[in-house]
């Protein structure tokens, strides 16, 4: 039992995401020993002094998903810090101030996730709204687009109500 909880420990550190899935929810309500000793492991084993960004990203993760967004938030800030362009500590920061009532900086920390990400994403479930962002080039000119003006992305959004209805 000692060496999965390692080996798991040492998982979880490479790949954060499995803290989300059905694989860890089943294996922490079926064997609480596991999931004490690995969240156990994790926190004992976050070293706040770090300066590589990827590091302190995915330990951001880990503590947001063990609930912990004090923790979480010190390191997906401090990665930013060292690596602004990283995509994905926008989007948990964005989480962790929507989670907190902040929809201000929330927003702020989204369109940062969604410039850097380049693609448009479905915010539904945190705006708590019927919105989406639609993607507003189509397809054939978003390859025009990218080329003619090296860029990724288009300068704006298009929210659009999800029946449709403009005005």
């Amino acid at each position: 039992m000692e060496r999965a909880v390692s080996h798991l420990t040492h998982a979880i550190k490479l790949s954060p995401k499995i803290l989300e899935t059905d694989l860890w929810k089943q294996c922490a309500l079926d064997n609480s020993y596991v999931k004490k000793n690995v969240i156990d492991f994790l926190i004992k084993g976050a070293d706040r002094d770090s300066e590589d960004p990827i590091y302190l990203a995915k330990y951001g993760k880990i503590f947001l998903c063990i609930g912990d967004t004090v923790s979480a938030k010190e390191y997906l800030d401090k990665s930013i810090k060292i690596l602004p362009n990283l995509v994905y500590p926008w989007y948990y920061l964005a989480e962790i101030e929507y989670c907190r009532g902040h929809e201000h900086q929330g927003d702020f920390y989204m369109r940062r996730f969604s410039l850097l990400g380049g693609r448009s994403t479905e915010i539904e479930h945190i705006y708590q709204k019927k919105e989406y962002e639609y993607k507003f080039l189509s397809d054939r000119y978003e390859v025009k687009f990218r080329k003619w003006y090296d860029s990724r992305s288009c300068p704006f959004s298009v929210f659009l109500p999800v029946d449709g209805n403009i005005f």
